[in-house]
């Protein structure tokens, strides 16, 4: 009989509340405690729990009761490093929310941690437990869009806005976790970052870079806190074809199995207009699960096996990495 795993959330918040959710749906776990600034939580961000779940205002009173195994960190972002540090250095197991790291030297103080640990530690970069963006790479590696060229990331939305960070560190590692994920396109090489602080906040409200990466692909984002309408769309192209990934379309993923034109077809000096035919358009069909809860269960699996995750540590060096680099301009 596997003994139950005890488990803490840290941050009761907008992402804190779903896995408060998810862990008390689980089996063989139990949601032992929530630290959060107010005690209880905000009723707006969860129902009641049971009486068994201890409630206090001090994320080091849950580092540090042994009888608690693993934690879950979804706070503000500045505070991510030094939380998660903390609980390694406590001897926990800790899921922490994206961005892992505010620096790459935080990321590497984290990476010392976990490994004198021996504990689990992962990265919440949720879309690689997506069903969609999985299917995405298994018909990248078939080689049905032929080699990729370049991406395009679109990320926009309306707040909600941080005090703490701006808007490119706490949006755009989602995309350049997908990127990772698919490509494993090596370092970044040149990019053109350009950040719009628009309250004179010292904060960024708007980002947009263009990438070139060490494996030649070419990326383009724009990210964004303050636009009217929700964005989360990214479009990949290849020599063979082209795949969108738009989470605000009912199909989620659609793949366009059409060629670029070879160089005989555009020479003369003639525009080539192109016209897609009817079986070249693709729409998988998946049973998808909620990414967050396949998070968790990886999570919750990879501390029985001790096994390393899928954004472990090494994977979360390597966007924290990037995200560093971009930021700065390499």
């Amino acid at each position: 009989m596997t003994a139950d795993l005890r488990c803490a959330v840290i941050g009761a918040g907008y992402f804190g509340r779903n896995y408060i959710r998810l862990l008390q749906e689980m089996p063989d776990v139990l949601l032992s405690a929530v630290a959060s600034r107010s005690s209880p939580p905000a009723k707006k961000n969860i129902p009641d729990l049971p009486s068994s779940v201890r409630y206090c205002t001090d994320a080091r009173e849950v580092f540090s009761d042994a009888n608690i195994d693993c934690v879950v960190i979804a706070t503000p972002a500045s505070s991510h490093a030094t939380l998660a540090t903390a609980a390694l250095e406590q001897g926990k197991h800790v899921l922490v929310e994206k961005p892992m790291a505010m620096s790459v030297q935080e990321a590497e103080r984290i990476a010392k941690a976990a490994r004198k640990s021996g504990r689990v530690f992962m990265v919440g970069h949720q879309y690689l437990y997506n069903d969609y963006v999985r299917e995405l790479k298994r018909m990248i590696d078939d080689g049905v869009l032929g080699r990729a060229r370049y991406v395009i990331a679109e990320r926009m939305s309306f707040g909600p806005i941080r005090s703490d960070v701006g808007c490119f560190w706490v949006t755009a590692g989602h995309d350049l976790a997908i990127i990772e994920y698919l490509f494993s396109p090596g370092t970044v090489k040149k990019s053109h970052t350009i950040l719009s602080d628009l309250a004179g906040s010292g904060r960024d409200d708007f980002a947009s870079a263009g990438i070139v990466f060490e494996s030649g692909l070419v990326a383009a984002m724009a990210v964004s806190w303050f636009a009217p309408e929700k964005t989360r769309r990214m479009t990949i192209t290849g020599d063979k074809g082209m795949a969108v990934f738009d989470e605000m379309r009912p199909e989620q993923l659609r793949i366009f199995r059409h060629p670029y034109p070879a160089p005989a077809d555009r020479s003369g000096g003639q525009s080539v207009f192109l016209e897609m035919a009817g079986d070249e358009m693709v729409t998988p069909v998946l049973d998808a699960r909620e990414p967050l809860r396949s998070q968790l269960e990886h999570f919750i699996a990879c501390i029985r096996t001790g096994e390393e995750p899928v954004t472990g540590i090494k994977h979360g060096l390597r966007v924290t990495t990037a995200m560093e680099a971009i930021s700065y301009g390499a």
